[in-house]
């Protein structure tokens, strides 16, 4: 790893992203990027203080500590110092940032330290600006020492400054995260969207396909007079993941058998989120999925994985399918169901969900395009109930249904060689659900 004591605090590629997002390979003026490339760095991420980055342009670390100390303070900043640097009357290194400031330039001017201190306590506390009466002849004798009337009258209206040693630790931790950002992205953005996730701002549905589907998102919020709270602040997220994918990056799919409760996993130069990037599914949720993960289970059906996770709702279990998170039907690799394909008693064990297995050449009506397979596993042949060799004759039957589906050689010659695959049978068609409903409850009458 990387010691962060140790990151130069003069990194030259690290500073730029201060005044432009190109060090991360993001072009100057991205509709949602913008002028820099701060989205995400503490002290400098926020739309206020990045238009205050736009308006100050640093290049240098202690131009940064100035402009914490903008940020903190109160009526520093704006009706304040800003006027005074976008209207070229002073440059931002002559401005007061931080409390030091004010004791420390007036004793360069030649004023008795004493009475700078006096004087700096008396601007920092907001004393001046609430009307109470300045330090005896401070004004003349700030005149008489040369400094300007603009200095002064900043002084006048500001209410609270921010102590610079305070800056300083702020801005050090702020330019050390800005480092990782420009040299290990994948650790920075791991690490950041980890952090968000934490405090539920982070949004699977939204965020993990593609950043078409995260812009629409921004822009929706954006247009948004009636934006919640919630949404702000998921914003700050959305414009995070916008920048990851505009650099390049991508995320790996959510995966049962592979994702983190918490963290985002670097794999193949992608990130793979936790299972907690799914909105609202809490800690809880996600530890239950882990520890099935880690005891080596492999599930065959939804029922599987409820009975494995009790924490973790069928809501949850929905937005896992619809994120690609139970596999891949069409790689071979998914928990795939027959579900329910005897009506919805769940008295039945054979209306049970089970993973299908075994292609051979009879094809299956589903939603899906149709693929050759029977075979049915994981079927508990209780007493009075269908047997597994009548459940898996019955799917068989289905499957050859003309009537079910009218087109069904067209659908399996567009489907292609789909030998070796499973899939999900959902026994949709009514023909189908009636023929092995009725056929099912024949057999277990008269066993």
């Amino acid at each position: 790893g990387v010691n962060a004591r140790e990151i130069p605090l003069d990194d030259p590629e690290t500073m730029r992203i201060f005044t432009s997002p190109e060090p991360l390979g993001v072009p100057d003026g991205d509709p949602i990027v913008g002028h820099t490339g701060t989205i995400g760095v503490p002290e400098f991420g926020t739309a206020f203080t990045r238009q205050m980055l736009v308006d100050t342009q640093p290049h240098e670390f202690a131009t940064l500590v100035r402009l914490s100390g903008f940020s903190h303070g109160t009526d520093v900043w704006a009706g304040n110092i800003h006027d005074i640097v976008v209207n070229g009357i002073a440059p931002t290194d002559k401005c007061v940032g931080c409390r030091d400031d004010i004791m420390l330039y007036l004793i360069d001017m030649g004023m008795e330290p004493k009475r700078a201190f006096k004087f700096m306590e008396a601007v920092r506390k907001g004393a001046i600006h609430k009307g109470k009466p300045w330090p005896d002849g401070i004004v003349e004798e700030m005149q008489q020492l040369g400094v300007p009337e603009w200095w002064i009258e900043s002084c006048r209206k500001i209410q609270y400054l921010f102590p610079k040693a305070h800056a300083v630790a702020y801005v050090t931790m702020a330019f050390r995260i800005a480092w990782f950002k420009v040299h290990e992205p994948l650790a920075y953005y791991s690490a950041y969207f980890y952090r968000r996730s934490q405090k539920d701002g982070f949004d699977a549905e939204s965020m993990l396909q593609g950043i078409d589907k995260c812009l629409a998102k921004i822009n929706a919020i954006r247009r948004n007079p009636n934006a919640t709270a919630k949404e702000e602040d998921l914003l700050t997220t959305l414009e995070a993941v916008y920048e990851f994918y505009r650099r390049g990056f991508t995320f790996a799919p959510i995966d049962i058998y592979k994702s983190d409760s918490y963290k985002f996993l670097i794999e193949d130069g992608c990130l793979r989120p936790p299972f907690v990037a799914i909105s609202g599914l809490g800690g809880s949720a996600a530890e239950d999925l882990k520890r099935a993960q880690d005891s080596g289970a492999k599930f065959v059906s939804i029922d599987d994985i409820s009975d494995a996770c009790p924490k973790v709702s069928t809501a949850h279990l929905d937005m896992l399918r619809k994120l690609g998170a139970l596999g891949d039907p069409s790689a071979g690799g998914g928990i795939l169901l027959v579900e329910r394909a005897f009506g919805r008693d769940e008295s039945h064990d054979a209306s049970r969900p089970h993973q299908v297995e075994r292609p051979r050449e009879e094809p299956i009506v589903h939603e899906q395009p149709l693929v050759p397979m029977a075979g049915i596993v994981d079927l508990v042949a209780a007493e009075g109930h269908v047997s597994h060799r009548d459940v898996e004759r019955f799917v068989v039957e289905v499957c050859v249904l003309e009537a079910a589906v009218d087109d069904l050689r067209g659908r399996m010659e567009g489907a292609g060689d789909a030998r070796g695959q499973a899939v999900e049978l959902h026994a949709d068609e009514a023909a189908a659900r009636k023929r092995l409903r009725h056929g099912g409850e024949e057999r277990a009458r008269a066993a």
